[in-house]
């Protein structure tokens, strides 16, 4: 029902209250009113029919009819015993047993000396009639009239009183229904306006002129200012927030406490073989591994995952994850695959190099032992190596072989065995070591200290140890006569 019916219906039903309830105490108040003064019109008439009884007892029921005929009201004489004496309703002859009447109200009131009055149905006429009773005659003068008149005077007032409700009820309703419509009009318009405002958009405000209205409406436009400037804040925070999240290289997913997925990045998207405009099923059911959905369904039991490393088609990822405050989770899954393969590169490499150093590494050491074993003569001419000439190791000035160490009994150490043609001394290790000058490149700054160490502690007092510590400092410093070449051609054996 609407406003304006709600409206007019308790309008006119608390008109037709209104006039019933004065229609009511109308009538009362008129029906007392006329019964009074109607009491009292028969209260003379009982006083005149007092002066008027004759002394003679036998006269009473003659005169008694006669002056109801003429007053047109009901006549009773009744003695202080109560017996009726004379009654106008009764012919002039003897008065048959008529029951007594002192214990009617007005008799015993008008007994003591005062008017008595009531009304009730008679019954010896069978009528409603006014009793009023008052001192007098043989006891008590009793006049009793019919309320005709006044139920045909209250009558007509009622009627009157009647047409002037209903044409009262009648204004009143349509007095209603404008009041009605000049006020729901405004209130429909506030609801449209609240409508609008609920879907976005502009809404249109009304004027009512009504104080009270006019202050709602004022109240709901500074909520829709309101309203306004903080869906802005909020469509600025999310899309913010959208921007932080797609541009993150780390898969997120949000659910709700149902399992629906709220947001998902294109980077989870990507991970799990998702188009950026597929439609994803909800978090239980994202996984199609096995330990994947057992996180799932730890997370959105409550519990918390951190760094969980799982395997999903061919990816090796890491999963965090949180349950929300509100029901659901956040998923995070890092994908580890390039850093996976790096480390297994990284893991190729070092054993290659290691493979690679062991060969040159073994060499070194092979002829800084020999530095430190083979002592050189003190007659023995020092050599040097002429970068121009290439001169190779196999052969001495003067075209001797270079050999002669080892012909006079002074064997090689087990590492020397590499280069059997090197010439003993210090000149040696410079000249075998620069066929390996790339290897030794690489590895220089961490052995070339502790070789050098090695040869000043146990060698420093033996004949030529100086000389083979200098070459040893040429070779790894790069300075000297003994250096070793920065381009480097395949040496002649």
């Amino acid at each position: 029902m609407s406003f304006v019916r709600r409206l007019v219906l308790g309008s006119i039903l608390i008109l037709v209250l209104t006039v019933g309830i004065l229609f009511w105490l109308a009538e009362r108040s008129l029906r007392q009113d006329l019964v009074a003064d109607f009491a009292r019109g028969l209260e003379s008439e009982a006083r005149l029919v007092r002066e008027a009884l004759p002394a003679d007892t036998t006269k009473w029921q003659v005169t008694v009819r006669r002056l109801a005929a003429q007053a047109g009201h009901r006549i009773t004489l009744i003695g202080r015993d109560g017996w009726v004496r004379a009654d106008s309703d009764f012919p002039s002859g003897g008065l048959p047993p008529i029951e007594n009447h002192g214990n009617r109200p007005e008799v015993m009131v008008a007994l003591r000396g005062q008017r008595g009055m009531d009304s009730r149905r008679s019954e010896t006429v069978g009528r409603q009639l006014l009793y009023v009773a008052i001192p007098g005659g043989p006891g008590v003068v009793r006049i009793a009239a019919g309320l005709d008149q006044v139920d045909q005077v209250v009558s007509r007032a009622q009627q009157a009183v009647a047409g002037a409700a209903l044409l009262s009820l009648l204004i009143g309703s349509v007095l209603a229904l404008a009041a009605g419509r000049s006020i729901a009009k405004p209130l429909v318009e506030i609801g449209s306006a609240a409508r609008a405002i609920a879907d976005g958009a502009p809404p249109r405000f009304p004027r009512s002129g009504i104080p009270d209205i006019d202050s709602l409406i004022h109240a709901l436009r500074e909520m829709h200012r309101q309203l306004a400037d903080r869906f802005a804040d909020l469509r600025r925070e999310q899309s913010e927030s959208a921007a932080l999240v797609e541009s993150m290289v780390e898969g997120v997913i949000a659910a709700d406490g149902r399992g629906h997925i709220l947001t998902a990045n294109d980077a989870a998207r990507r991970m799990l073989g998702y188009g950026p405009a597929d439609e994803l099923p909800d978090l239980p059911e994202l996984f199609r591994v096995k330990a994947a959905r057992e996180v799932v369904h730890a997370v959105m039991g409550g519990k918390t995952i951190q760094d969980s490393e799982l395997e999903l088609d061919q990816r090796v990822v890491l999963v965090n994850a949180r349950p929300l405050p509100t029901g659901g989770a956040v998923v995070v899954i890092h994908d580890l695959t390039d850093l996976r393969r790096l480390e297994a590169m990284r893991r190729d490499f070092v054993a290659n190099v290691s493979h690679e150093l062991k060969t040159p590494l073994t060499s070194i050491s092979g002829y800084a032992e020999t530095v430190l074993t083979d002592a050189p003569d003190a007659d023995d001419p020092p050599i040097s190596y002429d970068d121009s000439r290439e001169r190779t190791p196999d052969a001495a000035p003067g075209g001797q072989p270079a050999g002669s160490g080892a012909a006079r009994g002074r064997p090689l150490a087990a590492g020397a065995g590499a280069d059997r043609n090197c010439r003993r001394g210090g000149g040696s290790v410079g000249l075998v070591a620069r066929g390996h000058s790339s290897t030794i490149n690489r590895v220089q700054t961490r052995h070339s200290r502790e070789c050098r160490d090695r040869v000043r502690r146990r060698r420093c007092g033996a004949p030529g140890a100086h000389q083979s510590v200098r070459q040893l400092d040429s070779l790894y410093t790069g300075r000297g006569p003994h250096r070793l070449p920065q381009r480097h051609g395949r040496q002649r054996r």
